[in-house]
């Protein structure tokens, strides 16, 4: 492994790099990872890059067609590699797609070669950029009962024309978590909330950057956990989660029951769904689990009642859709 980078720097730099070089250098790599002959010195699928402060450049590759720039510059893989354990050697990543979102990177999966600095054991290191986003669990107080809305919308990966979920939706890197959340409620339930009567739950549970975690947390490696991880193994995805309660009428929550919503440009085709509280642990989404096993565990927790405010009366009309979501005539 030690010569790997010295080798990759060669490829780029050698013009006219025959078929029986090129297969020599590659037999050298780890699996999953291969140099792609170029005719230009600045090859955009071969490089060497310092990925963790301190240790020597790595053989950085990608697939045809993908601009490891592109890439490395990426929000998402900065991120990676910023919380990346110091328990963690890295020796090389080949990058294996990129999906853009319009100008932004959405989706990114690579391959990062990584041993343990002690004893050298293999790490799998498949992985599936897509970073953090918001779920909100929004509770309603209608006489004398509490009701949550969720939303069903097509999921493909799933195979479902319809999954029940809590209104969620991605990141958009100005860190302003809180922002986020109320735009998605806003796009996904027509509902007005401010921003000031959301929660953190995130916070209050595993607690908030810069602060030292709660008793009883489990923290990464003195790292404050941003959210919970519904799919560690394979998938960088955090998702902090909210809590917002509010009050309806019977005649305005009649109003929430079945409204279509979501973001045409987005591709959401969204339908406002209603359900007891008592009965969210069977809906079968991780952030409704989640949320729920959260506030749960929170409600013992005297610091957190006391700054929980009362459900006041939606003032807005629970009837209205975002300025931005589709026409549902």
């Amino acid at each position: 492994m030690e010569n790997i980078g010295e080798a990759c720097k060669q490829c780029v730099s050698q013009q006219g790099l025959d078929a029986a070089k090129l297969a020599e250098v590659n037999a050298q790599l780890p699996p999953g990872f291969r140099l792609v002959y170029s005719e230009s010195k600045d090859s955009p699928n071969v490089r060497t890059e310092v990925v963790q402060d301190g240790d020597p450049a790595v053989p950085i590759t990608a697939d045809d067609g993908i601009n490891i720039q592109t890439c490395l510059d990426a929000r998402v893989f900065k991120d990676w590699q910023e919380r990346l354990s110091n328990k963690f050697m890295v020796r090389g990543v080949h990058f294996q797609s990129l999906d853009m979102f319009g100008p932004r990177v959405g989706f990114i999966k690579m391959n990062a070669d990584i041993c343990t600095r002690v004893g050298g054991k293999f790490v799998p290191g498949i992985t599936l950029l897509r970073g953090g986003a918001v779920a909100i669990l929004i509770i309603i107080t209608c006489e004398d009962k509490d009701y949550v809305v969720l939303t069903a919308q097509p999921r493909a990966p799933v195979s479902s024309a319809g999954l029940l979920e809590l209104p969620a939706g991605m990141l958009d890197g100005s860190g302003n978590f809180a922002g986020v959340a109320a735009k998605e409620i806003k796009e996904e339930t027509g509902l007005d909330i401010n921003v000031d009567d959301l929660i953190n739950l995130s916070d209050y549970a595993w607690g908030a950057e810069g602060k030292s975690p709660p008793v009883g947390s489990s923290p990464l490696e003195g790292k404050v956990p941003r959210g919970m991880y519904p799919s560690a193994g394979g998938c960088d995805e955090f998702i902090t989660l909210f809590l917002h309660r509010t009050s309806m009428t019977r005649d305005q929550l009649d109003q929430l029951e079945g409204k279509l919503t979501g973001n045409m440009a987005e591709g959401e085709m969204i339908t406002l769904t209603l359900i007891e509280y008592q009965h969210l642990w069977r809906v079968a989404d991780s952030k409704a689990l989640s949320a729920m096993a959260v506030y749960a565990g929170l409600q013992g927790i005297k610091e957190f009642n006391d700054q929980l405010p009362d459900p006041q009366l939606y003032d807005g009309d629970a009837s209205e859709t975002a300025s931005c979501t589709m026409d549902c005539k």
